[in-house]
């Protein structure tokens, strides 16, 4: 089996360019995570953080989509893949070890949808007066965010939210996303719940770039088919956290 081909990882000259500068509202973000981490299930919030501290992130990440081959033919077809998403009761026909139907299972157990993650995102002005290709590159990267969960073992509960926006910053630099990621770091119960999330960090370096995979193709394949597609490391088994204590939501 061939892996797909890898495009590797920002340089160190990228990462300069995306370092912290006065178009990132820190404080803005530490308020919405303040408001977060009292109310965990407050998705709008990760969107304002998001928002806050995007500075060229998504134009940076979408001149590398453009220049993939698997991202250009991405913007080339404009493939919706929304409406495949939420359409659960089509995913369920497929083999029951596709990626597609692990899809449904997971959202039809977590009583979610894929539109739930669009209402939330609508409460920013990250999506709005948007251009063409960067709306898709972003809307197209929010939409897929479940299909993360699935292809890498990190569940929907706090511990497995965390350890996947570590994951998720590993592969985009993307400030609002790890600062996140850093937040629950510092926040964390233990060091097993750090390791969780440094280790869900070294996966994200190591695994194919997932905001240019072709998702459509890939949903009636063996998941663990696609696993190997895109050199993913299954998360390791850990405690799921659905719930913050009063004392640790102060």
């Amino acid at each position: 089996m061939h892996r797909m081909k890898h495009h590797g990882h920002p340089s160190k000259k990228e990462l300069i360019a995306v370092s912290p500068d006065r178009s990132m509202r820190w404080n803005e973000a530490y308020q919405a995570w303040r408001k977060l981490y009292k109310d965990p299930g407050r998705t709008e919030y990760v969107f304002e953080i998001i928002d806050a501290l995007r500075g060229n992130a998504d134009l940076r990440g979408l001149n590398r989509f453009r220049s993939s081959e698997r991202g250009k033919k991405l913007l080339a077809d404009r493939p919706q893949i929304l409406p495949t998403l939420t359409d659960l009761s089509t995913l369920e026909t497929l083999p029951i070890e596709s990626l597609g139907f692990t899809y449904a299972k997971f959202m039809r157990e977590g009583e979610i949808t894929a539109s739930g993650l669009v209402q939330a995102s609508e409460k920013t002005p990250l999506y709005e007066d948007c251009p063409e290709d960067l709306l898709y590159f972003v809307t197209r990267r929010r939409d897929t965010h479940d299909l993360w969960h699935v292809v890498t073992g990190y569940g929907r509960d706090l511990r497995g939210e965390a350890a996947l926006l570590a994951f998720d910053f590993a592969q985009n630099w993307h400030w609002g996303i790890g600062f996140i990621a850093l937040m629950a770091y510092l926040n964390a119960k233990g060091a097993a719940d750090r390791r969780l999330l440094w280790n869900a960090f070294l996966a994200g370096r190591k695994t194919e770039w997932l905001t240019s995979a072709p998702w459509e193709t890939m949903l009636v394949l063996p998941l663990a088919e696609v696993r190997a597609l895109l050199n993913v490391s299954v998360a390791p088994k850990y405690d799921p956290l659905w719930s913050l204590t009063p004392s640790d939501a102060k």
